[in-house]
């Protein structure tokens, strides 16, 4: 069990935490930022979670953690799955509300499956970071002369949709300046803008409920979204100090709740408007 976790301040503005039917209710799921391990996962049996939370009060029963439970998994809070024929669960918003998770022990509780985060999300592991352009070369000849007409992934919807937003590359320490990224491959389906809009207005949720408004409005609001490239969302900031500010004070954030929705790693790239018009000229 580690030592330190973390509870926002923002909690007892929680819509989710206020609306819960008691103050058991409650106090049980702040117990989870204690109780679930780095991953924020636990296993969903009433006996391990009130010998966790509660293992010197004989007045909680395991019908009340049960009945706590069912509330949270009816409110999306939590997501059931079995693994290695154990019920679990885990929080999806855990990750993004901690830090120095890295330090912490590894999960010896199994990860849901692929298709069964699926059910949770919305957005399947295979949609996230398995695709590639197909391709769609034909030619055609004349009695006089041979023309080949090439229709490639630019000549679709998808890209007509996708190339309005801009693309923007790898970030990281600005010390400590990333690899070059590599060109985009956009599929002829219009479906992958919405993936990647799907999963970065989640993890927008996830960010505005615990910053201030002034905050999310000055420097999250305007973000424009990008290309999501395999496992790697491109979001792109209008100026460098902008870009800045997010790096530190959000980007760990919105990468933990990217992970949390989509059910596997995914890599938040920022990049400034001067930045990618740099980019271009080059």
């Amino acid at each position: 069990m580690p030592k330190y976790r973390n509870i926002h301040t923002k909690t007892p503005d929680s819509e989710d935490i206020n609306d819960m039917p008691d103050d058991f209710t409650r106090l049980f799921y702040v117990m989870f930022f204690i109780i679930l391990d780095r991953e924020g996962r636990g296993y969903d049996k009433p006996a391990w979670l009130k010998s966790k939370a509660f293992p010197l009060r004989d007045d909680v029963t395991v019908e009340m953690i049960s009945a706590a439970m069912d509330w949270f998994e009816e409110r999306k809070m939590i997501f059931r799955y079995e693994a290695g024929g154990k019920k679990c669960f885990y929080d999806p918003k855990f990750i993004a509300h901690q830090s120095g998770l890295n330090r912490e022990s590894p999960s010896v509780i199994p990860a849901p499956a692929p298709e069964q985060v699926a059910s949770w999300s919305g957005v399947t592991h295979e949609q996230v970071v398995s695709y590639s352009a197909p391709n769609t070369t034909t030619t055609t000849t004349s009695n006089t002369a041979t023309n080949t007409n090439t229709k490639t992934a630019t000549d679709s919807p998808a890209h007509e949709k996708l190339a309005s937003r801009h693309a923007v590359k790898l970030v990281g320490d600005p010390e400590n300046p990333p690899e070059p990224f590599p060109e985009p491959v956009i599929l002829p389906e219009i479906q992958i803008g919405l993936q990647a809009e799907k999963l970065w207005n989640s993890a927008l949720g996830v960010i505005q409920k615990d910053m201030p408004k002034a905050d999310f409005d000055a420097y999250i609001r305007p973000l424009k979204l990008g290309n999501l490239v395999g496992n790697q969302l491109r979001i792109l900031a209008m100026n460098t100090p902008v870009r800045d500010w997010v790096r530190k004070r959000a980007g760990p954030q919105l990468q933990n709740a990217l992970k949390g929705f989509a059910g596997c790693e995914i890599k938040l790239l920022i990049e400034s408007d001067v930045q990618e018009m740099e980019r271009i000229k080059t």
